[in-house]
């Protein structure tokens, strides 16, 4: 990648979605999976937008626009990052082969300290894609994300208590990753249970591991009404 001329303001990035330019609907999919990954990868230093706009809203500093094409069989995903102050496009890549091993490097380029998403499994991976978070546990038990999004979307379906389940058996695997993850999947879970010391437990962990202002500021009147409390 061409190194930027000068830094935006704020070096966080908006991860937008990616375009699908194979011509086959099959492949939709990607265009959202595809961002999600890299920007899991990056952590903190990336969001997830689903338009400019909500990158804009958010206060990032730079964008990461993306499109997938099929070359002689196989995929290839064309990246740039574009200063979102001058509106200029600073860094173009691209990167060819499984979705999961382009993000990877698409994100390490980024950020050579970027994290590995939490499967390894590329059957698993599709499957959370395209929504079918029952098949991706089958696949991986230990894919966090793919249990986070199953319960938020039992959540979103107002189906609480098998979303209070899914959590359970989620926080039940020793081997889940990531931390982060289990850590959002315990705050939800706290949410459902209406458990208080559990909600404030999961935020200062979900605060520690990305220091993310908007987590620090939920936080904040909770460690004050805590510290309050009468001692004894």
């Amino acid at each position: 990648m061409a190194a930027c001329s000068r830094p935006a303001a704020n070096s966080r990035i908006a991860v937008l979605n990616f375009e699908n330019l194979t011509g086959d609907p099959a492949n939709d999919w990607i265009a959202t999976a595809a961002p999600t990954v890299a920007a899991g990868e990056l952590g903190f230093t990336a969001l997830r937008a689903g338009s400019a706009s909500d990158g804009y809203l958010a206060q990032a500093g730079r964008f990461l626009h993306g499109y997938v094409t099929r070359r002689d069989g196989a995929l290839r995903f064309d990246i740039a990052e574009e200063d979102a102050t001058r509106h200029k496009m600073t860094k173009t890549a691209a990167y060819s082969g499984s979705v999961l091993s382009a993000m990877t490097a698409a994100a390490k380029a980024i950020d050579p300290a970027a994290r590995e998403f939490s499967t390894a499994r590329e059957d698993a991976l599709e499957a959370w894609g395209r929504r079918e978070f029952e098949r991706a546990v089958a696949i991986d038990p230990d894919f966090g994300t793919a249990w986070l999004a199953w319960v938020e979307t039992l959540i979103q379906q107002r189906d609480p208590e098998r979303a209070k389940d899914m959590a359970e058996r989620a926080l039940a695997r020793k081997g889940l990753r990531s931390e982060l993850d289990r850590a959002r999947i315990e705050l939800v879970a706290a949410n459902l249970k209406r458990d208080d010391a559990g909600r404030v437990k999961a935020l200062r962990e979900i605060a520690r591991m990305t220091k993310d202002p908007a987590v620090m500021a939920a936080r904040t009147p909770i460690d004050l009404r805590e510290r309050a409390k009468p001692k004894g």
